[in-house]
C-alpha cells in the first residue's frame, strides 16, 4: 500500500471540490468543516478548521483537526463565498 510520501501529487494543504456550477475548486487549508456525526474530542455541530488533509493507513481520506485525524465523512465542508 502506498503511503502519503509515495504519492507526490497528493497535497496535504488543500482539498479539491466540485462547486455548484460544476467547476473544480481547490480549498486551501485551513478550510472550515462542521461535524455531522459524533466524534471523539470534538463537540457536535461546531465548526472547526482543517489543518491538513491526509490519507489513513487504509488509504481513506482524513482531516487533521486539533491534532487528531478524523475520517472526512464525519464532516460537511463549509464554503464561504
Amino acid at each position: 500500500m502506498a503511503s502519503i510520501n509515495d504519492i507526490p501529487e497528493f497535497e496535504t494543504n488543500c482539498l479539491l471540490i466540485v462547486a455548484d456550477n460544476g467547476e473544480l475548486r481547490r480549498l486551501a487549508c485551513p478550510f472550515m468543516v462542521r461535524n455531522i456525526l459524533e466524534v471523539p474530542l470534538l463537540d457536535w455541530g461546531v465548526i472547526y478548521p482543517v489543518q491538513a488533509v491526509m490519507l489513513s493507513k487504509e488509504g481513506k481520506m482524513v482531516y487533521y483537526i486539533r491534532g487528531n485525524a478524523y475520517f472526512y465523512f464525519n464532516f460537511v465542508v463549509i464554503i464561504e463565498e
